[in-house]
Formats: C-alpha cells, sequence, structure tokens
C-alpha cells in the first residue's frame, strides 16, 4: 500500500531523514513516534507530497509518487491546527474539496451527510467552527479528509491541541472510526501513550532514523535499543559488561552487581558492552529478609495517582525506580529507610546498545 525505500530528506546539508525504509499494510494503522526533531513530520509530509526527497523512493499502490504534488496522490491529512475555514459552516468546510472537483450538488449532499455523519456531527452542520468545541473541531477536520475517500489518511499531531481528558476519549474515537472505515492511517505524535493506545505497528524514530518498528507490546517489552526502552514509558536502564560465572548463566556485571540475564543474545556476546532494561512495575520490595535480593535507601516516595513510585539509591547503580500499586506496602516505608528488591530475570531484557 504505503512503502518508503531509502528515504533520504536533506535541509541545507543537514539530514532530517536518513535512509528511512518502511511498509505500511492496507488497512493499518501505523504511528511515526519520536522526540521533536526526529523526522517524523518530514516523514509525513514527503507521502503528502509537501516535501520531495532528497533521494529515494516513495510508493503508492506499487507507484513511485516521490515527486508527485499532494493532488495526484490518493492520501489526505489532517493537521494540528485543523485548518477550517472560519468564515464557512463545519458542512462547508466539509464539501470544500468535492466542489473544487465540481461534483454535482446531490452527490456532495449525500457524501457530506455520511462524512458527518461518521463524525457525529450530524446536528452541528450549520454551525461555524467558532461555534463548536475542540474536539468537535478535530472530527469536523477527519470528515473533511474522508469525504474524498482517500486510500491513506495521514494525521499530523490532530489530537495536540486537545486537554488530556478530550484528548483521551478522542484517541479511541478515531481508532474505532478507523476500524470502521478499514482506511489506512498513518499517524504522527510524539505522545507514547497515544501511540500504545492507537497503534496496530508503531515507528519509533531518532535522529532521522528508524530505531525500532514493531507492536506496542514489543516496542514496550522487548525494546531494540537502549533509546527506544528509555523514551518508551519508564523504564530502569543499567549498563555493564556481559559476563558467564560457568555453565549457561549468565550475568550483566556493573561494578559488584551481577544481574541474571536470560537471552539468547548473551551467549553469542560475551563480553561485549550491554544495557539491561527492567520497567519500574516489574520490580518487587521488601522491608525484610529476602533471598535472591539488592539492597538500597529509599530518596523519595511519590504518589502519582493509581500507583506510587519509589526512587532508590542502590550504588553501584545511580538511581532506580520501582513502581507500586500496593498503598499499603508503599506506606511501610519512608525516605532513608533500608529496602530490599528484586525481580525475576525473565521480566528484564537485554540490549547490546
Amino acid at each position: 500500500m504505503v512503502e518508503l525505500k531509502e528515504v533520504v530528506k536533506e535541509f541545507d546539508g543537514v539530514r532530517a531523514v536518513d535512509g528511512v525504509s518502511l511498509r505500511v499494510g492496507r488497512g493499518e494503522f501505523l504511528t511515526l513516534l519520536g522526540p521533536s526533531g526526529c523526522g517524523k513530520t518530514t516523514t509525513l509530509r514527503m507521502i503528502a507530497g509537501f516535501e520531495y526527497p532528497t533521494s529515494g523512493q516513495i510508493l503508492l499502490d506499487g507507484k513511485d509518487c516521490a515527486h508527485d504534488p499532494p493532488y495526484r496522490r490518493n492520501v489526505n491529512t489532517v493537521f494540528q491546527s485543523y485548518a477550517l475555514f472560519p468564515h464557512m459552516t463545519i458542512e462547508e468546510n466539509v464539501a470544500f474539496g468535492l466542489r473544487l472537483k465540481k461534483l454535482p450538488g446531490a452527490d456532495v449532499e449525500t457524501r457530506v451527510r455520511k462524512a458527518l455523519g461518521l463524525v457525529q456531527l450530524d446536528a452541528l452542520g450549520g454551525r461555524r467552527p467558532k461555534q463548536v468545541s475542540g474536539g468537535q473541531q478535530q472530527r469536523a477536520a477527519v470528515a473533511r479528509a474522508l469525504v474524498l475517500d482517500p486510500a491513506v489518511l495521514l494525521l499530523d499531531e490532530p489530537l495536540g491541541a486537545l486537554d488530556l481528558k478530550l484528548r483521551k476519549q478522542m484517541q479511541v474515537e478515531l481508532k474505532h472510526l478507523q476500524r470502521k472505515l478499514g482506511i489506512t492511517f498513518i499517524y504522527v505524535t510524539h505522545d507514547q501513550e497515544e501511540a500504545l493506545t492507537m497503534s496496530d505497528r508503531i515507528v519509533v524514530m531518532n535522529k532521522g532514523r528508524i530505531e525500532q518498528t514493531a507492536t506496542a507490546v514489543e516496542i514496550y517489552d522487548k525494546p531494540a535499543t537502549s533509546f527506544v526502552a528509555d523514551f518508551i514509558g519508564e523504564t530502569n536502564l543499567i549498563k555493564g559488561v556481559i559476563e558467564s560465572p560457568g555453565g549457561n548463566e549468565y550475568v550483566l556485571r556493573n561494578g559488584a552487581l551481577a544481574l541474571p540475564i536470560r537471552s539468547v543474545d548473551a551467549r553469542t556476546n560475551e563480553g561485549k558492552d550491554a544495557f539491561l532494561s527492567i520497567r519500574p512495575e516489574r520490580i518487587w520490595f521488601s522491608t525484610g529478609v529476602a533471598m535472591k535480593a539488592y539492597r538500597g535507601t529509599l530518596r523519595e516516595k511519590i504518589y502519582v495517582g493509581s500507583a506510587v513510585k519509589l526512587m532508590v539509591d542502590a550504588p553501584p547503580l545511580e538511581k532506580l525506580v520501582i513502581a507500586t500499586q500496593d498503598r499499603e506496602s508503599a506506606n511501610l516505608v519512608n525516605p532513608g529507610d533500608a529496602l530490599n528488591f528484586g525481580w525475576e530475570p525473565e521480566d528484564s531484557h537485554l540490549m547490546l546498545r
């Protein structure tokens, strides 16, 4: 459906996108995720035709359209600003593209009514953008894009201007709409939770390159690089050297700490530098005697709604974060208290970079 082959985009000699190759399946919800300046929006703009690549191919249904203008591509774009005409009603905004194509009036009316129904704006078509909420404006922008029947819908941080509660509501609505229509969505965001909530697959980008492409579960549980592990959610990244104390056992050595690891990569990469990623919610803690535990001192306790975060000093580690929903146990420890902590080896993930 959509394929990028070694796409490069340079601005004044600086590579904003550096050799990106990617395939997007028909009917897939794919998210480009990464920090500001990672190249995700530039990649989206090249698919849309608003930017042309310095080199490489962009294929839509097998045809290279890398240097075709936007109107020659069967894609449409929803922007963060919505870009609705303030002097037009919602209905007129949605109909605008159809009228440019000089479709018969009856066809325009039918298609506009259908598009507004899809986004639940049937009763608001006569209002102007300033007379509806931000969420309703966002829906109108989606309807205006969908009414042209694009094969691919491109969405550039369309929920960024909404408040948190409305943004979460719209995440669910957009995903439901995409599944109902079966249209390919390519979505850009820097919000990790948004990407994990909505996507069939996530493309994590950094410095113009793809770090990892995988499902939300794989991205979270098995990050390919230390950047992905640190960027997606929260994790404890411990750097060390892979060692084997004997037999088929392997550890990551960090000073006096020898952290057990279970990975096929350990056997073939003994002696190499590596990272171990352990998610905060995978770590247990205790104030009593515990077998196979590490020792640390509670530095800070933070309540974050449904969970409690414990910030632990555990030399030679700089810090360790433990997350628990067991408030009763968390209330038993206070800053300055010693505690034991640990995790199951299978709950950690080894990365070579």
